[in-house]
This record gives C-alpha cells, structure tokens and sequence, in this order.
C-alpha cells in the first residue's frame, strides 16, 4: 500500500507519532491530518483507509481578498502552489477533487485519480466575489456524495481539505 506521510511531516507533526502511525499502511482522514480545519475542530474519529478507497476535496478559498497582495505574489497564487504541492505529493490511487469558493461554490475538478486534470483545475483558478465559506463545504459534501460506494456497499471514506493562506502581522 502506499501512504501519505510526506504532507504530515510538513505540517509540523512529525515528533506527534501522526506520521509514523500512517506510514504503517493507510490513509489518516482525520480532520486534524489534512481535512477540515475549522476552528481547531477536533477529530471525532480517526480513520484509516486504504489509497485506492480515499478521496479528498481540496477547497479553496476564490473570494475577491484573494488578490491581496500581502503574500507574494497573491493569496491565490500562494494557495494555488500550495495545493499543487499537495497534489504531488499524495500517493497514485487517492482521488482528489478541487471546490472553489467565493459568492458562490463550484466543483471545478469531481474527484479524480487524473493528476494533469487536478493541476490544470488548479491552475485556472481566478479571483473574484464575496466569500460564502458554507457553500464551499456543502459543494464539497455534494462531491464525496457523489463518489461511488465500495464493492460491500459502503461509502469511500473522505475529507475536506481547505487551503487558505494565513497572514500574520508583525512576523
């Protein structure tokens, strides 16, 4: 099997045992090991999965602030090569979907194992609009909905990932 540990690692959970833990075999969806991270949610379960059965939804954050330039050379640029980075860097066989957000949500890439179609989603990505975070999630709800079930039927294990550039003042 293979595993996504690299990204763990990234984040600054090395030394928490998170990344040693997947490299055994599987996929953490967590909210806290690359899924939703809102608030400082705290996971309500761990759960590991093989490869080929993940699936995740990169959720973007396309709301006209995303033109700031305070990070270079935008917000949007900096979470566009955030999310291809992360694209790179998961295993063949995950899935991978790309919501977009601003006035509105649009699932711009279904989740798909074709890794040229996820990076060319990413790379058209434009600016513009208000920001209506909850439309991302239900869009990004809708698409794992839309994911087939397993041969026993069941649903594919999944999560939303949110890429968002933070800012911080004075640093």
């Amino acid at each position: 099997r293979a595993v996504i540990a690299r990204q763990f690692r990234r984040e600054g959970v090395e030394g928490t045992g998170q990344a040693q833990d997947v490299e055994r075999g599987g996929v953490d969806l967590s909210p806290t090991a690359g899924g939703l991270d809102a608030g400082r949610a705290q996971p309500a379960i761990a759960l590991r999965t093989p490869v080929d059965r993940a699936t995740l939804l990169l959720t973007l954050d396309t709301s006209g602030s995303m033109t700031a330039d305070d990070v270079d050379p935008t917000r949007l640029d900096a979470a566009k090569d955030r999310a291809r980075a992360f694209v790179d860097s998961l295993p063949e066989g995950v899935q991978v979907g790309v919501v977009t957000f601003n006035t509105s949500a649009s699932l711009v890439v279904a989740p798909t194992q074709d890794r040229a179609a996820l990076l060319a989603g990413i790379d058209s990505l434009q600016a513009g609009g208000a920001t209506a975070t909850s439309e991302g999630i239900r869009t990004s709800l809708a698409a794992i909905a839309g994911v087939p079930p397993g041969e026993d039927g069941s649903p594919a294990p999944a999560a939303i990932r949110f890429l968002r550039v933070r800012v911080f003042e004075g640093s």
